[in-house]
C-alpha cells in the first residue's frame, strides 16, 4: 500500500492512495497534512484512489477517520476512484456530517473533480 501527499498549487493538496489503506500509513499522512495546513489555506483536497483495494481490516481505525479536526482549513474534498468505493469513501470522509463539501467522482472524471474543487473558491 502506498499513500503520498503532494502540494499541487498554493491551495490544493493531492492525496494518492493505492493498494490497501493501512492504519499506520493513514495516520502518518494525516499528521503530515495537518502540519502543513496553515501554509496552504484555504485548502482543497483531491484524493486519488489508484488501484485501490480498500481499508486494512484491523483495530486502530477508531479516531482515524478522515479527520474533522482540520475542517476549518478545508474548503472542499473531491475523491476520485472506482465507483465501487464511492459509498465507503464518502462514509470514511464523513460526507454530510461535516461542514466541508465532499463529492465522489469516477476515475474517468478526474478533470470534473478538479473543476469542482476550483469552483469552491
Amino acid at each position: 500500500m502506498a499513500v503520498s501527499l503532494q502540494f499541487e498549487q498554493s491551495n490544493r493538496v493531492i492525496i494518492r492512495v493505492s493498494g490497501e489503506l493501512q492504519v499506520d500509513e493513514f495516520a502518518r499522512v494525516s499528521d503530515q497534512l495537518v502540519a502543513r495546513l496553515d501554509q496552504v489555506l484555504p485548502t482543497e483536497i483531491l484524493i486519488l484512489l489508484e488501484q485501490f483495494d480498500g481499508w486494512e481490516h484491523s483495530d486502530g481505525w477508531e479516531g482515524q477517520l478522515f479527520s474533522d479536526s482540520f475542517d476549518q482549513h478545508v474548503r472542499r474534498i473531491a475523491i476520485v476512484g472506482d465507483p465501487r468505493w464511492q459509498e465507503q469513501a464518502l462514509l470514511f470522509t464523513g460526507q454530510g456530517l461535516r461542514p466541508v463539501e465532499i463529492e465522489f467522482f469516477p476515475t474517468v472524471d478526474e478533470y470534473k473533480a478538479r473543476h469542482w474543487l476550483s469552483q469552491g473558491a
